[in-house]
């Protein structure tokens, strides 16, 4: 059947333990779809023949609905539905020449005895004149019950009576909305067979029904008449099973839906054919079960209150790469009936944007410049204010080499202040550089200049507002401690208003040891006031909360003499947010050499890694199972790895010479597994440079 029902299937639904009443003209028990699946209770509700089909049509009406999956023929909408039939021809009827006739007040019988036998969904797929009251009252009972009541539209869209459908089925619908589905056929002949996007032309149509009127295929469906024959059958007597069949599988799949909530999430879901909206002729649209089985309405947590959407809780840090996304970690969710739905929590979290470290080292066009003298340095980073606002920085100052025009222009990106106060102690200021910039430039620390392979900082894209570090000499080794603020970029900056902002503190040793090199150890507390490690995460997963990081860093350098200097980097990292905990590591490995073709130029390599999740995740204490009797969650903790698929590994090869005025680089890298990601393609680049020094 055209009905998009391979997501129920694999669903698990079949509509076993459900039942369809079928009241026509009977069945063929003894057919292999029907084995085993034929209630006892079924009946001749017009006599004592028994529930044998003389005609046929019941047969294949009840293929249609709940035909077996064997492999063979036709399988039914709900295959492994439980089929009540009663048989409502009047005898001797269906051998005459005007075919059967089925009589009220047997099909009030029938509607009455598949109520009293707990049918869900009673098919009728049979047309005429107005209902008889007694008819009436056995529908109007039937749906009290919360049974739900499928009727044919009426094979009469060629007449004029087909801009309607049959007052059969119009006037339960409108004595009973939302507890039954007037069922029109889909199904339009052209020379390239059955178009199912278009009104059967012999269809009545939804006319003033159309609230209740819901179109599925009923053209050239096949199925068997009581022999076991397969014909192709017409008509919205095989539509109307087509629903009716789907309304068991919605049945079985969520037990707690109510009649009048099924036929509601049919309606919902249906696929809006013919003008928008509900219209005359194909009413509330066409079958749709992919549509009826996804979630409707808002999501939360199973259990809670917690709303929890299904496609996007967050962004992830750089440092957790595409962690969860394929995992298939799961939790689960209710829609707004109370479904039950798996959802892949690492899904709905985007993964970091590539830090495409090339463009950035590169972008804009920036001049740098400083003086120097006894006991005070000072550098400055200017770039074009390109429409910057009052309030940006200007630059005024004659050492950086502007003439008057460049001077109003000019924008202050970085800057840093390095004085001296005694011969053991100095203090650095710096604005838009980091603490552990001005650590570094106050212990000495050197090395070639590397665009992808760079050393670890914050781990993530962040802009510093200001920061402050001071060194004293102790004789042993030389104690700094920094501290800066700032704001977190996060891909979601543009759209979200909160603020997302930093606090670092660092306190750091270093150690000449002669011979051996120099070495240093720091420790950082990095407080985040809404990211984790710059990724932003929904509160319902435990973020919004900020984050408090600790980082350990290890660095040690060593001349090897003849120009030849070895550094090795490290860093180890515990992240506690709301949800969890994260260890993180990062590394590098230097080797350089100066004074190689001309003296002052520099040549070095560096292998690193940038900061990576190695342990943890998110905690979430959140539903494992789900009871449809009582609509309750059983609860557990789970956790979501947010550690990546890949680790991203970076070489770089770096060149810089004196030329001129400036400093001529070159620089080549190769990314492995960039961001992390284990199948993302290697990123290689290089990049010639030329600075002006001012």
């Amino acid at each position: 059947m055209s009905a998009n029902a391979i997501t129920a299937y694999e669903a698990g639904a079949s509509g076993e333990g459900v039942s369809i009443a079928v009241i026509d003209t009977g069945i063929n028990p003894s057919l292999p779809a029907f084995a085993g699946r034929v209630s006892a209770a079924s009946a001749d509700a017009a006599g004592n023949r028994g529930v044998s089909d003389d005609d046929g049509h019941g047969t294949a009406v009840s293929s249609v609905a709940a035909g077996a999956r064997d492999g063979s023929n036709t399988m039914g909408v709900a295959y492994e539905a439980t089929i009540i039939s009663y048989r409502a021809d009047d005898p001797g009827s269906c051998a005459t020449s005007d075919g059967c006739a089925l009589f009220d007040d047997d099909i009030a019988d029938g509607v009455d005895a598949a109520v009293a036998a707990g049918a869900t969904v009673i098919n009728l797929s049979l047309g005429g004149g107005d209902p008889s009251r007694r008819l009436q009252n056995s529908i109007n009972a039937a749906a009290a019950a919360g049974v739900v009541i499928v009727i044919a539209a009426g094979n009469d869209g060629r007449g004029a009576n087909g801009d309607n459908p049959d007052t059969f089925a119009s006037i339960p619908a409108f004595d009973n909305p939302g507890m039954v589905i007037i069922a029109g056929a889909l199904g339009d002949s052209t020379p390239f067979g059955v178009d199912d996007d278009r009104i059967a032309e012999f269809s009545n149509r939804a006319g003033t029904a159309g609230e209740y009127y819901l179109a599925a295929l009923g053209a050239d469906i096949q199925a068997p008449d009581h022999t076991g024959t397969q014909f192709l059958w017409s008509g919205t007597s095989f539509s109307a099973p087509v629903i009716s069949g789907a309304v068991a599988l919605l049945a079985d799949a969520f037990p707690n839906l109510t009649g009048a909530e099924i036929v509601e999430i049919l309606f919902t879901s249906a696929d809006d054919l013919g003008d928008p909206g509900t219209d005359a002729i194909y009413g509330r649209g066409r079958l749709n079960l992919d549509s009826a089985f996804q979630p409707i309405g808002a999501t939360s947590l199973a259990g809670t209150d917690e709303s929890i959407s299904l496609s996007f809780n967050g962004a992830l840090p750089m440092a957790a790469g595409d962690a969860g996304a394929s995992a298939g970690q799961t939790t689960l969710v209710t829609d707004r009936y109370d479904r039950a739905y798996n959802l892949e929590v690492g899904k709905t979290l985007s993964g970091a944007q590539d830090a495409r470290p090339l463009g950035r080292a590169l972008a804009g066009q920036t001049r740098s410049g400083g003086v120097a003298m006894p006991g005070l340095n000072l550098a400055l980073t200017v770039a074009p204010r390109f429409g910057m606002d009052a309030a940006s920085p200007n630059v005024d100052v004659a050492l950086l080499g502007l003439d008057e025009d460049g001077r109003a222009d000019a924008r202050l990106l970085a800057g840093r202040i390095i004085a001296a106060v005694d011969d053991k102690t100095a203090v650095a200021l710096g604005f838009s550089e980091g603490a552990s910039a001005m650590q570094r430039q106050l212990a000495r620390h050197d090395s070639a200049r590397f665009f992808a392979a760079r050393t670890t900082d914050l781990g993530f894209d962040g802009a510093s507002d200001g920061a402050l570090a001071v060194r004293r000499d102790l004789g042993f080794a030389g104690l700094t401690l920094a501290a800066d603020t700032g704001d977190v970029a996060t891909p979601l900056s543009a759209f979200d208003e909160r603020s997302a902002t930093y606090r670092r503190f660092l306190v750091a040793l270093d150690r000449d040891l002669g011979s051996f090199g120099r070495a240093s150890l720091s420790f950082t507390r990095l407080d985040e006031s809404e990211t984790l490690l710059g990724g932003r995460i929904d509160p319902v997963l435990g973020g919004g909360g900020g984050a408090l990081t600790h980082f350990i860093d290890a660095e040690w350098r060593r001349d090897l003499g003849a120009g030849v200097d070895l550094g090795l980097t490290g860093r180890l990292g515990s992240t506690d947010f709301a949800a969890g905990n994260l260890v993180t590591s990062a590394f590098a490995i230097d080797l350089g050499r100066r004074h190689n073709l001309a003296f002052g130029d520099r040549l070095g390599f560096r292998v690193a890694q940038p900061l990576r999740v190695e342990a943890g995740g998110i905690d979430l204490y959140g539903a494992v199972a789900w009871d449809y009797a009582t609509e309750s969650a059983t609860f557990g903790w789970q956790r979501f790895s947010l550690s990546p698929s890949g680790r991203e590994m970076v070489g770089e090869a770096s060149y810089s010479s004196p030329l001129g005025r400036g400093r001529v680089g070159a620089n080549i890298f190769y990314r492995h597994q960039p961001g992390h990601i284990a199948t993302a393609p290697a990123d290689i680049g290089g990049a010639v440079s030329y600075s002006i020094g001012l």
